[in-house]
C-alpha cells in the first residue's frame, strides 16, 4: 500500500432501507453487473451551479437543486458557517463550463452542504468517476475542500456513514502535495506531488472501483491538474496517461496524485443504494480551514473524459 492509514471507524450504523426507488436501483444494479454504458451516456450528476435568480453573494443554503442528477434542496450542516453563491463560475480554459459556483466559508472550523442524489441513469458497473473544480484562498495547513458521497448526516471525514471522500488542499502541511482519499470508512493521506497555490483553480479527478460490490478488491485514485496540465492531457484524459505522468507543476506533469488499494474489506463504498453501513444517497460539499470555491461537479460511470468534457469547437 502506498498510502499510510490516518484513521478509520469500524462501527456500523443501522439505517432503514429506502422504499421504492432505492430498492429498484439495488435490484437493477445487481442484475446489470458490469454492463458498459453507451459511449455518449450523460453524466450521472452534473452540477454547474446555474441559478440565475440568485444574486452574487446570496446565501446558497436552502436553494432547490436545479442540476442533472440532484433532487431536493441544499441543506447546511454547520450552523456557524455559510455558503454563498458566485454568479460567475470558476475559469478553466478548455473545459466546458457554465453557470456560477459556490464558496464555502468554514467559520468556526468546518462547513458542509448536502443535497440528495437522483442520478440520470443507474450505476450499472462497480466503477464511479468524479471531477470538480476548486479554488482555495487562502491556502493553509488545514485547508481541505472535498466532494463527499454518503449519508446526509455524515457531512465530514471519520464517520462510518460516509462512503466516498475526495479532497484536495494543504491538510497537514500547506507546502507539501496532499491528497485525502476516503472510500468506505477507511481514511488515507497520500503525500505525492507539488503543493497547490492559493487562488489558483485546479481540476480534481477521481476514480473508485468496487462501488456497490460485496466482495473483491477496492481501490481509489485521485489526480489534481492545473489548467495547463488539463489542456495537455485533454485529448487523452485516461487513468493510464495520468498515472504514467511525472509529478510536478510543468504542463506535462500532474500536480498531485494518490492511490490506495486493499482486499477483504468489511464493506464497500455505496452510491445511491440503501445499506446498513450508510446509504451513499447524498452529495456533500465540505470545507475546513479556509474559504474554498467549488464548481462543475460531475459524476459518471463511464470514464474520466465524461467528468471533464472538452468544450465543443
Amino acid at each position: 500500500m502506498r498510502a499510510y492509514q490516518s484513521g478509520c471507524g469500524e462501527s456500523l450504523v443501522t439505517i432503514k432501507r429506502r422504499a421504492g426507488t432505492a430498492a429498484v436501483l439495488a435490484a437493477a444494479m445487481m442484475a446489470a453487473g458490469g454492463a458498459a454504458l453507451p459511449p455518449h451516456a450523460p453524466p450521472l450528476v452534473q452540477e454547474e451551479f446555474h441559478y440565475p435568480t440568485l444574486k452574487n453573494g446570496a446565501n446558497f443554503a436552502g436553494t432547490a437543486a436545479a442540476a442533472a442528477g440532484l433532487a431536493g434542496t441544499y441543506s447546511l450542516n454547520a450552523t456557524r458557517s455559510t455558503v454563498t453563491y458566485d454568479a460567475t463560475g470558476l475559469s478553466f480554459p478548455g473545459l466546458q463550463t457554465s453557470g456560477g459556483a459556490v464558496t464555502l466559508h468554514p467559520t468556526g472550523g468546518a462547513t458542509s452542504l448536502s443535497v440528495e442524489l437522483s442520478p440520470q441513469a443507474l450505476l450499472t458497473s462497480t466503477n464511479l468517476y468524479g471531477g470538480y473544480l476548486v479554488n482555495i484562498a487562502p491556502l493553509t495547513a488545514t485547508s481541505i475542500p472535498a466532494v463527499i458521497i454518503g449519508d446526509k448526516n455524515a457531512p465530514q471525514a471519520y464517520d462510518s456513514r460516509l462512503q466516498i471522500y475526495a479532497a484536495a488542499g494543504g491538510y497537514k502541511d500547506a507546502n507539501v502535495g496532499q491528497i485525502t482519499l476516503y472510500p468506505e470508512n477507511k481514511t488515507y493521506y497520500d503525500n505525492h506531488g507539488a503543493p497547490l497555490s492559493a487562488g489558483m483553480t485546479y481540476l480534481v479527478l477521481f476514480h473508485v472501483s468496487g462501488v456497490n460490490h460485496t466482495s473483491g478488491p477496492v481501490y481509489m485514485e485521485e489526480w489534481i491538474l492545473s489548467n495547463p496540465q488539463y489542456r495537455h492531457f485533454a485529448a487523452h484524459l485516461t487513468r493510464g496517461a495520468l498515472n504514467r505522468a511525472a509529478l510536478g507543476a510543468t504542463a506535462d506533469a500532474v500536480t498531485e496524485k494518490g492511490f490506495i488499494s486493499w482486499d477483504h474489506v468489511a464493506g464497500h463504498p455505496y452510491f445511491n443504494v440503501g445499506s446498513a453501513k450508510g446509504d451513499g444517497h447524498y452529495l456533500t460539499l465540505f470545507d475546513y480551514g479556509s474559504d474554498a470555491t467549488i464548481d462543475e461537479i460531475r459524476l459518471s460511470a463511464r470514464d474520466l473524459a465524461a467528468v471533464a468534457p472538452r468544450a465543443k469547437p
